[in-house]
């Protein structure tokens, strides 16, 4: 049959081949069809589909509105029901080779030149759908801005301007805060004499900047001066641009491993098959360009393979209607040190896609880098050398004194690579927490002081690193500012953050805000990522279930104190014990906690209990009262009297 029009930008539209309107009446109705639009070919679960338009409701009124909107749906398709709908017992899916939409090429990627808002009519339908409305659209944009950067990295700014603008420009309009899109932008610009044009796209970019509280970059700045004259800057802006060209001066030598991708000869042939692996390989080559902890090549034919340097082999699979895509990692030398599959059916939705590239990517990092450490011998000469170094003792946490080794190596990555945006991002989560986790009782203000400002820098620096703002977030966490907070934090998400270590610090900054779902996804993610076992971690599960009332998952959790720090386990597993009406371990809990705590104790006054946990309970800075108030239930009954005064100050 002839295809049906389905328009998901600007207002919803479902159009017959012939252009009769088949969108269905009534916002709900509308909102499921879209939803199960977009999802392309996903059996949706009644249970989700219930939960996202109708979750005010009992179950029973729940399945009767889905029915009933379901008939809707299938009145106003009318002939095209059959074709572009279908329903099992369980679930509902639209058959998407039977709809053309405006929002992705006939071969599936996504088109990166339609500027209008994602369902645009569709707002304020239900709470659970507003909130995947808002989050499908950060998607749509983030997906947009990708492909137009895959294609403008193809693109040589001399022999095809047009197009290089083009592409820039639409980066711009999606994102304007993508600092090397404006660059290319005012390259062309400046190669046809058009300065003015040039310096407007800077302005603007700047104010962007500004409006977040960040500035443009060192590269940024080289582009604007080298296309204007000095002259044409006032004297504070001239010194302003040279103070921020000459603070973050790059190093003059790359130490930082090069990997280059290279893909087998196919084994075997099927419906599908080029285009999932295509898709798979794109995202990968991107994903690992974001990554600053290693350089990518993609070209396989270019020279000889250094000992430094890696060689990633893809070598792609058909079986059947999935595609089996085998990954492996070597040396220089030809020495093969890690591997993995990804298995992708043909019909694979884009999610699925960037799970599995991201799987891969975080699995295969820590088996670069202990290949690396391994051949790291005598004093590390490299900033990268040093990060190692520094990651491998945090790990290791031996001796007594790690952490001040670990800081030592970090500050020496900095000073060989200022720009190293791994170290710094380290050195501001040591600064805010880990370097006087081990010493209770050490003042937060100056290490806090010094992990904001990096944080700015980290942002200045590189805007588009996820990282960065997750570091930024948990700084204003720290001042009591959530809504800023909270802003950076679903920057960082659109961003989407690979590291399985930053997700859990992520999913940690959620739970402090108050959205426990949404961390426990995180938490799920990073443990289904994780390559070591770090029981602090354990310790993070506990205080989320705890938070949402479930004691015995909770306590499951904590059933064996951190190694390191044994005290922040036995700060959640006394109120669990009480809330569980479990008193005697739960005072025993107290007791052991408390002696920990004194063993350990970095106050400048003299340790005593009440001093103890108020500083343990000014590392919790709660936005919801209700998480403060249940732990202080617990702690009283427990037989520990703490205090709203022990936290932290309340929203500013």
């Amino acid at each position: 049959m002839d295809h049906v029009k389905v328009r998901l930008t600007g207002f919803f539209a479902v159009h017959a081949p012939d252009g009769r309107s088949l969108r269905p009446k009534g916002q709900k109705p509308a909102g499921l069809l879209a939803y199960l639009c977009y999802v392309r070919g996903k059996e949706v679960t009644r249970d989700r589909l219930i939960d996202l338009l109708w979750s005010d409701r009992m179950q029973k009124q729940g399945q009767d509105s889905l029915r009933q909107a379901l008939h809707v749906i299938r009145s106003a398709l009318n002939d095209y029901s059959s074709p572009v709908i279908s329903t099992s017992r369980t679930g509902v899916s639209v058959h998407p080779e039977h709809l053309d939409y405006d929002l992705w090429h006939s071969d599936g990627t996504i088109d990166e030149t339609i500027a209008d808002t994602f369902l645009e009519d569709l707002e304020n339908i239900s709470p659970v759908f507003d909130e995947w409305l808002a989050q499908a659209r950060r998607e749509v944009s983030h997906r947009q801005v990708l492909r137009a950067e895959r294609l403008l990295a193809g693109v040589d700014l001399a022999s095809d301007p047009n197009e290089a603008l083009r592409l820039a420009t639409t980066i711009l309009t999606l994102d304007p805060t993508n600092e090397p899109a404006a660059r290319a932008a005012m390259k062309i610009h400046a190669n046809r004499g058009e300065v003015g044009h040039a310096r407007r796209i800077f302005d603007d970019l700047r104010v962007r900047l500004q409006a977040v509280d960040l500035d443009a970059s060192g590269k940024t700045v080289a582009v604007i001066q080298s296309v204007t004259s000095q002259n044409a800057l006032t004297a504070g802006e001239a010194t302003h641009l040279a103070v921020r060209e000459t603070a973050f001066s790059p190093p003059s030598e790359a130490d930082i491993p090069l990997v280059e991708l290279a893909t087998a000869p196919a084994n075997g042939s099927a419906q599908g098959y080029d285009a999932v692996f295509e898709e798979f390989f794109d995202r990968l080559v991107s994903r690992m360009i974001q990554m600053p902890e290693i350089r990518v090549r993609t070209d396989s034919t270019a020279g000889t393979l250094s000992g430094s340097e890696y060689r990633l082999l893809i070598a792609p699979a058909a079986r059947g209607d999935s595609t089996r895509v085998v990954l492996r990692l070597s040396a220089g030398n030809g020495e093969s040190f890690w591997s993995s599959r990804a298995d992708l059916s043909h019909d694979a939705t884009d999610e699925t896609v960037d799970v599995q590239v991201d799987t891969v990517v975080t699995r295969m990092l820590p088996s670069l880098e202990e290949h690396i450490y391994r051949g790291i011998n005598g004093e590390p000469a490299t900033a990268y050398a040093n990060y190692i170094l520094a990651r491998r003792t945090f790990l290791a946490a031996y001796p007594d004194d790690y952490m001040e080794q670990v800081m030592q190596y970090l500050h020496r990555a900095i000073e060989l690579d200022p720009e190293f945006l791994p170290a710094i991002e380290r050195l501001i989560m040591y600064y805010n927490t880990g370097a006087f986790m081990s010493r209770p009782g050490a003042n937060h203000s100056a290490p806090r002081e010094k992990a904001y400002k990096l944080a700015q820098q980290l942002l200045f620096l590189n805007s588009q690193y996820p990282n960065a703002h997750v570091r930024m977030a948990w700084c204003l966490l720290w001042q009591g500012k959530y809504q800023s907070a909270e802003r950076s934090l679903r920057r960082a998400m659109e961003l989407k953050p690979y590291d399985p270590h930053m997700l859990n610090v992520l999913a940690t900054a959620l739970v402090y805000l108050g959205h426990h779902d949404t961390a426990e996804r995180y938490y799920n993610m990073a443990q289904d990522r994780l390559l070591h076992d770090m029981d602090f971690q354990r310790t993070d599960y506990g205080e989320l279930h705890y938070l949402k009332r479930e004691f015995e998952t909770a306590l499951s959790w904590l059933e064996t104190p951190e190694v390191r720090t044994p005290y922040r386990t036995l700060f959640w597993r006394a109120p669990t014990y009480a809330q569980l009406g479990r008193l005697a371990e739960a005072r025993q809990d107290v007791s052991d906690m408390i002696e920990d705590l004194r063993q350990r104790w970095r106050g400048s006054e003299p340790f005593n209990p009440e001093a103890g946990v108020e500083w343990l309970c000014h590392m919790k800075p709660y936005r919801r009262a209700s998480d403060r108030d249940l732990l202080i239930d617990g702690f009283n009954k427990a037989g520990l009297k703490i205090h709203a005064r022990s936290f932290p100050l309340e929203v500013r």
